[in-house]
């Protein structure tokens, strides 16, 4: 009877114990995307006692004790420490460290797969190439993607982003790429993009998908940006204080305050950037801020909003002649200055999203978002005012489970938008409108996508992707300066995309991939209203069939990796560019066209030490190679006159690009980077009578960094175009010749960027 009175008296101790016990209980994500990540270790610090989290990224650790010190390791990304408490649900942002790349978690085309694992070819620009430019410009970030080629513009027109190939239309250029903000639509109804309103500063991390991705965004024949902003670290609480000064009268100064605790993620940043400009009449000013709030609103549901409000005014110079170049590459033309031709734009931007978690296996990710702009836009001879308002949202489910014994993740949705753009022509007198509109025009967009995909492991090495979309267009003109108003529309027939991929892991280092995808892109709002005030409803949609073969992987433990792709896409209907006079751009249909091309991306951690002084020394280096030709079309040059195109270069694509990089690191906090590009010479009219120039840009920063206490300072000083290259890598596409005074017969073509020019900056944080 003892005997068993003490059994039961322990076994009852045992069990009040186990109901007395703690439950660390919170959910992992990565650091810039955002999403889940699957089978981190949590583990007690000092113990072999711990767990890992589950397809949503949850974990649960039982413990005794009301506090404790957790270790969160993940490979890929940075080893965090971190403190827990009684009642204490976390909420934790793991830091990828960025030196494996193949081991990096990607959003890709909704898989939340890493890299080496994703079936299609995908571009990074992380923290590190975000470090090397002087954050003035979207168009510094993107270049040492194989592919993909950003283009400033010194007219101060929306960069122009091209890949392969697709978007090479000029600046300003739309359509073709789909861009998204943390899973928020950036890109308007009728496809085209202004993203000069989304501060460099802010961003995080991008990803650029490359090829049509069609079958789940809908109309993106050229591929897919996914942008990530900064995401303030886990439970940091500061305020920030930044500040640039560089030539040309070049200044930026602004504020950022970061706040995280295991319910909430907060930054706030607000700026100033002005420079007078490399050439004369070229000056900008621009005021930015910027609000991003992620809320735990409960262990199922995660609240997203953003709020961007910006403030951009510029001057245009316009473009020179290679005459005019040689002679005072710094001009401006006289008429600029006589019509005050520049842009004064206000945007402002809202976005709110919602995760919830719907089931163990279930999820819905929901966004809504509304942009809204105010332009005055005078050029030579015309005064333009527009206005611009859309509204959106997108809605996926997503389900991570199996088929049979396979595991598949599945996720569908639907994605809207509508938009309002409203025109007013004016004359231009010096500089101001005339009284009487020459103009007045309301163009209405309507878009639809619905999109399915599925991603089923057939066996633990071969990866299946099929998806598909349908998508639906409608745009509604209305001209109001007639004596009645007169409604123009087009539907245009329902467009269906699908793309079969397929990755397969030769092993745990190397990977092949292949896809077959099919994409499109409407005609945008401004490719359809011409500068005269005139509408060519008439373009047609581009479409296409893209095939890609590529494999990616490491050597030497993840040092050396490597990523190189071929692809083919045969294009119909695509919408080029024509200069006919100064200052006057139309867009025309041609008839088929052919991208092959060829990318390779090399990287090689020379030295990955992070205890010895020197703790990193890296090269990388990326090259493209792209032959877009005419399969059939015939340009009319002239009236009554037929040229064939047939067989020559596609203007505004460069046949090869090549950019390399060096990056330093010590352990004192010292650093340094070094980038040098090359770009081909590139025809820019369609019989190729034309070529802008080849180019190669040198650049390069150095700088310390160091936690001082709770200060964390970093100075820099760097400088670009250091060689002084009198270049233009955003020339008018198929411009005209003067036809008449002293310049009779130049072609007016060269839209030149800053000569070699240096800065110097500041930041200081103080962490409470």
């Amino acid at each position: 009877m003892l005997r068993f009175l003490s059994l039961s008296l322990c076994v009852l101790t045992l069990s009040f114990g186990l109901l007395q016990a703690q439950q660390i209980s919170g959910r992992i994500t990565d650091g810039q995307t955002q999403e889940p990540l699957v089978g981190v270790s949590v583990r007690l610090a000092g113990s072999t006692t711990g767990t890992v989290t589950d397809a949503k990224g949850y974990f649960n650790l039982p413990h005794q004790e009301t506090t404790a010190t957790l270790e969160v390791r993940y490979i890929g990304y940075e080893t965090m420490t971190l403190n827990w408490r009684e009642g204490q649900n976390l909420q934790v942002n793991l830091k990828p460290d960025y030196l494996n790349l193949n081991e990096i978690t990607v959003v890709g085309y909704d898989a939340n797969q890493t890299l080496l694992k994703t079936p299609g070819s995908l571009g990074l620009v992380t923290e590190r190439d975000i470090a090397r430019a002087d954050k003035t410009s979207l168009s510094q970030l993107m270049n040492h993607i194989p592919g993909v080629q950003a283009r400033g513009s010194n007219t101060l027109r929306p960069a122009t982003i091209s890949i392969r190939g697709m978007g090479a239309r000029g600046p300003g250029g739309s359509g073709r790429i789909k861009i998204y903000l943390n899973d928020l639509m950036l890109t308007n109804p009728d496809g085209s993009n202004a993203w000069e309103d989304i501060d460099p500063y802010t961003i995080g991390r991008m990803e650029v998908i490359k090829g049509p991705a069609s079958s789940i965004y809908g109309a993106s024949i050229g591929g897919v940006i996914n942008i990530n902003t900064q995401s303030t670290p886990f439970q940091e609480r500061s305020v920030e204080t930044f500040g640039m000064v560089g030539s040309f009268d070049t200044y930026r100064y602004g504020a950022t305050a970061r706040f995280s605790n295991e319910s909430t993620n907060l930054m706030l940043t607000y700026g100033t950037q002005a420079t007078q400009g490399f050439r004369e009449f070229s000056p900008e000013e621009r005021n930015f801020l910027t609000f991003l709030g992620t809320f735990t609103a409960s262990e199922r549901q995660t609240l997203t909003l953003f709020v961007n409000r910006n403030r951009y005014a510029s001057r245009a110079p316009g473009a020179l002649t290679a005459e005019q170049a040689a002679e005072n590459p710094r001009q401006a033309l006289a008429s600029q200055v006589m019509f005050n031709a520049g842009r004064d734009i206000t945007f402002t931007r809202l976005g709110l999203s919602s995760e919830y978690r719907l089931a163990p296996r279930w999820s819905n990710t929901t966004s809504i978002t509304g942009s809204f702009s105010d332009l005055d836009h005078p050029v030579a001879r015309i005064y333009i005012y527009n206005w611009i308002q859309n509204f959106g949202g997108r809605t996926r489910f997503r389900y991570d489970g199996n088929l049979g014994a396979m595991p598949m993740r599945l996720t569908f949705g639907a994605e809207a938008q509508v938009g309002v753009n409203r025109l007013n022509f004016y004359g231009n007198a010096s500089g101001r409108p005339n009284a009487v509109a020459i103009g007045d025009r309301v163009s209405n967009t309507r878009n639809v996508v619905t999109f399915a995909q599925a991603e089923i492991d057939l066996t633990e090495r071969l990866l299946l992707s099929l998806g598909a979309s349908a998508n639906f267009y409608l745009y509604r003109y209305t001209e109001f300066t007639r004596p009645s108003p007169e409604e123009q529309v087009r539907e245009f027939d329902p467009f269906y995309a699908p793309r079969l991929g397929l990755n397969y892991r030769i092993n745990e280092r190397h990977a092949l991939h292949a896809n077959v995808s099919r994409g499109f892109t409407p005609p945008a709002v401004g490719d359809i209203n011409q500068p005269d005030g005139t509408v060519n409803i008439g373009l047609n949609p581009e479409t296409a069939w893209s095939f890609e073969l590529g494999a990616r992987g490491s050597w030497l433990n993840g040092r050396l990796s490597y990523d190189i792709a071929a692809f083919r896409m045969d294009l119909n209907n695509e919408i080029l560019q024509r200069t006919p006079a100064v200052g006057f751009t139309i867009r025309e249909n041609a008839g088929s066209t052919r991208y092959n091309g060829f990318e390779g991306l090399v990287s090689w951690n020379i030295v990955q030490a992070p205890e010895q002084w020197l703790s990193l020394a890296r090269v990388y280096a990326s090259y493209t190679y792209l032959d877009a030709q005419f399969v059939e079309f015939v340009e009319n040059p002239a009236v009554g006159v037929e040229v064939s195109a047939n067989g020559n270069t596609v203007p505004g694509n460069a046949p090869h690009r090549l950019f390399s990089g060096m990056e330093l690191n010590t352990r004192p906090g010292f650093y340094a980077y070094a980038t040098y590009e090359w770009v081909d010479t590139t025809p820019i009219n369609n019989l190729n009578t034309l070529s802008n120039s080849s180019f190669g840009l040198l650049g390069a920063k150095i700088g310390w960094t160091r936690t001082l206490g709770q200060f964390v300072l970093d100075v820099h000083v760097g400088g670009n175009n250091l060689t002084d290259e009198i270049y233009s890598d955003s020339p008018a596409l198929n411009p005209n010749a003067i036809a008449q005074g002293p310049l009779a017969g130049q072609v007016p073509f060269l839209n030149l960027n800053w000569g070699r020019n240096y800065y110097t900056g500041l930041s200081l944080k103080y962490k409470f």
